[in-house]
């Protein structure tokens, strides 16, 4: 199973600005391609925040598999959406139930936790010619450190790039 963390970012390595996650910065460009992504995928695992806004935006279910990580009780109103307080390596488990075969992984504290745990083979970011600092990181909470080899840039228009990394992993650890 290959696990990818997909995020549209700033310079500056923000998600969203402000606590409750304003995205209102991201292209139309780059959002589409990012919906495009997460529809394709058929198994996505998304934090609460990051939930809440595709929520809002209407985006919500996706097709395939959706785990929502959060510590809230919440019952779920959809048939393909699982609300979890697993452990990344314990939210894994339902993908592999399911026979996904790549799961697409964002939000902050969640991206900070899959790495830590050494469970993400690529990172794909798109980067949005905004900076500001008082938001959401793209890694949060957690420390870790990991080394990446950069496998592709792609121009997504006059001002945004996406790149494409492969995790280079401390340990060897099999998904299959």
């Amino acid at each position: 199973m290959k696990v990818i963390i997909h995020m549209i970012i700033t310079p500056n390595g923000m998600i969203a600005r402000g606590k409750k996650g304003d995205t209102s910065f991201i292209s139309k460009k780059a959002s589409r391609d990012f919906m495009r992504k997460m529809s394709a995928a058929k198994a996505n695992l998304v934090g609460s925040g990051t939930y809440r806004e595709t929520l809002r935006h209407g985006n919500f279910p996706y097709k395939g598999l959706n785990v929502v990580m959060t510590t809230s009780r919440i019952k779920s109103k959809w048939g393909n959406v699982i609300f979890t307080d697993r452990s990344p390596i314990k939210a894994i488990d339902l993908f592999k139930m399911a026979n996904a075969s790549t799961v697409l992984v964002g939000g902050g504290k969640i991206n900070s936790s899959f790495m830590k745990a050494d469970l993400v083979d690529e990172i794909y970011l798109t980067i949005e010619p905004t900076i500001f600092t008082n938001g959401i990181k793209l890694f949060d909470g957690v420390d870790f450190e990991a080394r990446l080899k950069l496998l592709d840039v792609k121009r997504l228009s006059k001002d945004e790039v996406q790149l494409h990394y492969k995790v280079i992993r401390r340990r060897s650890k099999s998904l299959k």
